[in-house]
């Protein structure tokens, strides 16, 4: 990890780049990060003494991705719940940070890419609503949500996503947090064949955590050749493991799983055969020329090492074709690097054998294999270089009857991949089916954007599928007529449509489940990916649906009792057509409008723009207040002489300073820290109050000479002066307390406060030496500091009540580990002592706690193993520094809840 830590961050970089974002890439570079020595803890518990917040998310992550997560419950939900959720934030900036850290996670080989990432995670933390919604709608391409639970919204949606037990790359547990990324209210995840019962408790857990209603389906195939169906059954009566349980072990479900199972045992043997046909057939080629290079040729496939790289053992064709393009991209690279006409000189014994002519033909057909891989990603290598009958598929004995019987256990059976078939083969389908089918996926993503030509008969399908819930049988004739399925094949189609009839008579379904897909698996970046949305203008609001919507790609229907077409094509939506489209109901493709990009990225060093932005926080706060006294200093007209803008930033820092230590550590000096003390806040207020002092001056000069020219009397004169200067002062003031973070309403009061402080900033004038906006700022200052003083006391008497509710409810809860249990006391007990304000809101919800509750917090306090977790072997040292601390605050918090006066030492 040194040498490539070396590559990357110079001598130079080790003084002002960012240590947490250093510290945080170098987490991701280490070997033994799956096993790092931290223990799980809240936003504002003990890993606050331990860890910068960057790194923690990027760990907290990590945990949730890893692919044995299914083993280890706990800690793959105490990583969930620390990732972003225990933060206290509103929805939408939980949803980014989430997204920063994921996109910091799987760009760790690109180190530009990255350190971006890991900048921005730190900035999305301090961020306001409004820069949060920025970087949400601009970089990321999402939606802003109301900041309510998901499932409570009930817009996006996305009916079938793979996750690494089917034919995805990520975990489940990446699937729900995406779908909480994307502000999904449901997610189905599809597995093949046969649906992993082992993880089902696990991510339903964490679709609760996420208020993402998380639910499973089971896909298959019927049929050889041309005469394939894909099916998906759904099972809308499961809630939990039990439900599913029952579901699976149900008669007409168990004896068809036995059926499905076949071809799950099928599966390795047709893999292992198509290894062989290409290592026979297709590697010969892409070798070929390079012979004489043992070094640059492409190594023979191994299942044995297929199966070592896939994280559940699942074989499918995107495992395979990913795992041989990435393989081929290797091999691309090095002849890319031998062959580079001014570095060959490794080769260049063996190329002096071989003739210019021969030389410069292997040149040019490494550079053109480069450009061919550089526009393709895994799914197009897989398209061209392996066999298309890889699918598992089989024939089920009596699959019709299968189907009914399915359907009346009350599992929904749906025709998947309708536009697979086109229109005829969709309504023979539909009527061969028919009674053991209720449902169609009338939309999937992934296939559509790999046939678009097949664009035209979304409109027709739809019009199929009303006619069929309609029970038109003449209708239905007619249709068939028209796409020449009668003139085929004659009297057998009579016959199908006539015993169709007759089970749709006798079926109780009234009409079809219209399903939405992507097919998303984290592989492809041929389509946009996942989810779908169904925007009400009210809910999000116009200016959001506006920004968050355009770009995004607008499907020809809206969905509703009757499906309808609407006149436009499958296109990306711009920011004025957005809004007659949401008019008309319809339904909004989500995903990365820029998904498109056929360029692959190659790794490149930092540039000077990312170094400046990951700047060492220090150095960024002090070019912030150079830039300040710059602004002060600026030889403006109604400017002040040095002696006073001295004065001038020594009474901004007595305020800021002041503020932050009595609304953080109250009125006992003996609780006052310099960790109390928000630099980051200093150093933008010294910058504004820099800047103050040449918009107000200039200000104040242009108001004095023209009062002047009025001739008022001297005690008016300087009233007014004092009035005007300071609504000037509430619009700047106001202005840049928003871009310091404060919320409205605290601008708002806080540009005010120069008519509070204007009685007494009127009186000083009459008798102190000083210029008017000098003595403007001196009592401006003292309301200043009572405003901002309200606004950071209020804000940690909310973080701290919101912190200790989520600790209790977390301990009441009979399924938290003991391990779990006994770090949620230590999250308790450092932020009593550490936090602002921990004592006295703790005093607060002590009371509201019942007898039974206190009880078992004092159970939990007297356990002699209470700091077995903390001692554990293998964590990392800083944490035994805790346990001194912890055990006062431990003490002190018994002898509250018994009720006599604590003594706290100074």
């Amino acid at each position: 990890m040194k040498d490539k830590e070396g590559e990357i961050f110079n001598s130079l970089d080790r003084v002002y780049m960012d240590r947490a974002i250093r510290e945080a890439y170098a987490f991701l570079n280490r070997e033994d990060r799956e096993s790092s020595p931290y223990l799980p803890s809240g936003y504002h518990g003990f890993n606050s003494e331990i860890l910068n917040p960057v790194t923690r998310g990027v760990i907290n992550y990590e945990r949730l991705s890893h692919p044995d997560y299914f083993n280890r419950t706990d800690r793959s939900l105490d990583a969930l719940n620390s990732l972003a959720l225990n933060f206290q934030f509103d929805l939408n900036k939980t949803r980014l940070l989430m997204a920063v850290v994921r996109e910091a996670v799987k760009s760790k080989n690109d180190p530009e890419a990255c350190l971006s990432y890991l900048s921005l995670y730190g900035k999305v933390l301090r961020g306001t609503p409004a820069q949060v919604r920025n970087i949400l709608v601009q970089k990321f391409h999402l939606t802003v949500m109301p900041d309510r639970p998901l499932n409570s919204i009930d817009a996006g949606f996305d009916d079938r996503v793979y996750d690494s037990f089917s034919l995805g790359k990520r975990t489940a547990l990446q699937v729900v947090v995406d779908a909480y990324i994307k502000g999904l209210s449901r997610v189905t995840i599809v597995h093949i064949n046969e649906i992993q019962m082992k993880i089902i408790p696990l991510v339903l857990e964490a679709g609760r955590m996420l208020n993402v209603d998380v639910e499973f389906a089971l896909e298959f195939t019927h049929g050889r050749g041309s005469g394939k169906q894909n099916f998906i059954l759904y099972f809308p009566d499961c809630t939990t493991l039990e439900e599913y349980r029952e579901a699976m072990a149900s008669p007409s479900m168990e004896s068809f799983q036995k059926e499905l199972l076949k071809a799950a045992e099928a599966r390795e043997k047709a893999v292992s055969k198509e290894i062989s046909r290409f290592n026979r057939k297709v590697l010969p080629g892409l070798n070929k020329g390079f012979e004489k290079y043992p070094d640059l040729l492409m190594p023979k496939i191994a299942l044995e090492d297929l199966l070592g790289t896939i994280k559940v053992n699942q074989l499918s064709i995107p495992s395979l074709g990913h795992y041989i393009y990435e393989i081929y991209g290797q091999v691309l690279k090095q002849r890319m690097e031998a062959f580079d006409l001014d570095e060959f000189a490794p080769l260049l014994g063996k190329l002096k054998k071989m003739k210019n002519r021969e030389i410069c033909a292997l040149v040019e057909k490494v550079e053109r294999l480069d450009q061919e891989y550089n526009k393709m990603d895994h799914e197009a290598f897989t398209a061209r270089y392996l066999s298309e009958e890889f699918e598992i598929s089989l024939t089920i004995p009596d699959f019709t009857g299968h189907l009914i019987r399915l359907r009346e256990a009350g599992i929904d059976v749906v025709l998947a991949l309708a536009q697979k078939t086109g229109v005829p083969g969709m309504l023979e389908n539909l009527l061969r089916y028919s009674g053991g089918v209720n449902g169609i996926e009338l939309f999937n993503t992934k296939y559509f954007f790999s046939h678009r030509e097949k664009e035209a008969e979304i409109p027709q399908l739809m019009e199929l599928i009303n006619i069929y819930n309609d029970g038109a049988v003449k209708a239905l004739f007619r249709k068939a007529q028209s796409l020449g399925l009668v003139r085929d094949r004659g009297d057998k189609f009579k016959v199908l449509l006539s015993d169709a009839a007759m089970r749709m008579i006798g079926s109780d379904d009234q009409s079809f489940k219209i399903k939405l897909g992507s097919g998303s698996n984290d592989y492809s970046t041929l389509s946009p990916g996942m989810g779908f949305l169904v925007p009400r203008i009210g809910l999000l609001g116009i200016r959001s649906s506006i920004k968050g919507l355009a770009w995004h790609y607008t499907l020809p229907f809206r969905m509703g009792e009757k499906l309808e077409a609407l006149s436009f094509s499958i296109e990306r939506s711009g920011p004025f057509a957005i809004l007659k489209r949401l008019s008309r109901g319809a339904v909004i493709l989500l995903g990365n409008p820029t998904a498109f990009d056929p360029k692959r990225k190659r790794e490149k060093k930092i540039s000077l723009i990312k170094r400046l932005k990951s700047a060492n926080p220090a150095i960024r706060y002090t070019i912030l207040i150079f830039f300040g006294v710059l602004f002060s200093l600026m030889p403006v007209k109604g400017s002040l002489a040095p002696h006073f803008i001295a004065l001038w930033f020594l009474i901004s820092l007595v305020q800021s300073v002041l503020s932050d230590l009595l609304s953080h550590g109250g009125r006992k000096i003996k609780f006052y820290r310099k960790e109390l003390i928000n630099v980051r806040d200093l150093s933008s207020y010294l910058f504004f109050t820099g800047l103050a002092i040449p918009v107000l001056g200039s200000a104040s000069y242009h108001i004095t000479v023209y009062l002047e020219t009025i001739n008022l009397s001297p005690g008016l004169e300087s009233t007014v002066l004092f009035v005007l200067l300071g609504i000037v002062s509430w619009i700047y003031t106001g202005g840049t307390t928003l871009l310091r973070g404060y919320k409205p309403l605290t601008a708002l009061v806080n540009g005010a406060r120069t008519f509070y402080s204007f009685p007494l900033a009127a009186v000083s004038a009459l008798f102190l030496p000083l210029p008017p906006i000098v003595q403007q700022k001196i009592w401006s200052a003292v309301a200043g500091a009572f405003v901002e003083g309200i606004a950071k006391y209020r804000e940690d008497l909310r973080l701290r009540k919101a912190d200790f509710i989520r600790l209790f409810r977390e301990m009441a809860n009979p399924r938290t580990a003991q391990d779990r249990r006994q770090c949620l006391c230590y999250d308790l007990l450092y932020i009593r002592g550490r936090m602002p304000r921990g004592r006295d809101v703790l005093s607060a919800v002590l009371g509201t706690l019942s007898a039974g509750e206190r009880e078992a917090l004092v159970r939990e306090l007297e356990d002699g193993n209470l700091y077995t977790t903390l001692n554990r072997r293998g964590l990392d040292s800083s944490y035994k520094k805790l346990q001194t601390p912890m055990e006062k605050e431990r003490l002190e918090l018994l002898q509250e809840l018994a009720g006599t006066e604590v003594a706290v030492s100074s």
